[in-house]
This record gives structure tokens, C-alpha cells and sequence, in this order.
């Protein structure tokens, strides 16, 4: 993964007041970690379609490239956490 695309994740939790986690371990990752965001109300889809909506507005052509590259055949899971959802990213380190 290009370094910017962590930036690029840490100010898209930023933008839309998301906590970020830059090391989560999921159910069956066996202490592998990912990247995640924990919302109190978006579901994997819409946090999917806002993280989409995002990267057209923030990235230049090259930039929207790779991140395409990475998110195009991403799997996508969630967990709760009590009060509020984690969307996670299995494999994306």
C-alpha cells in the first residue's frame, strides 16, 4: 500500500468523525492487524459509499488510481463494539 493511503484514511476518519484504528485485530485474524474505523450508525455500505465519495473529491487522478487498485476487490467486515460499529478491512495492513 502507497504511504499516502494511510494519510488519505486518517483524514477521511477525520472528515467524517470516525475513530480510526490503524492496528485492529478482528474475530479470526489470529492477531493479525488491519485497518478500521468505528461508527456510531453507518453500516459497511455506507461507510464504503462515503469512503468512495471521498477519495473522488480529495485525490488527484494518479492518487484515486491506487487507492482503486486497493479497495476494488477489498473484503469488508464489522464487529460491534457495545454503543458503536467497526468497519474493518481484512489484509489491508
Amino acid at each position: 500500500m502507497k504511504p499516502f493511503i494511510k494519510e488519505f484514511l486518517q483524514d477521511f476518519a477525520e472528515a467524517y468523525e470516525y475513530s480510526f484504528y490503524p492496528d485492529y485485530s478482528g474475530r479470526g485474524m489470529f492477531g493479525q492487524t488491519c485497518i478500521g474505523f468505528v461508527t456510531d450508525s453507518d453500516n459497511p455500505a455506507k461507510l464504503m459509499s462515503k469512503l468512495f465519495f471521498f477519495a473522488l473529491d480529495v485525490l488527484d487522478k494518479g492518487e484515486f488510481e491506487d487507492f482503486r487498485e486497493v479497495f476494488e476487490d477489498i473484503s469488508v467486515s464489522s464487529d460491534s463494539m457495545g454503543r458503536g460499529t467497526i468497519v474493518y478491512f481484512p489484509g489491508l495492513e
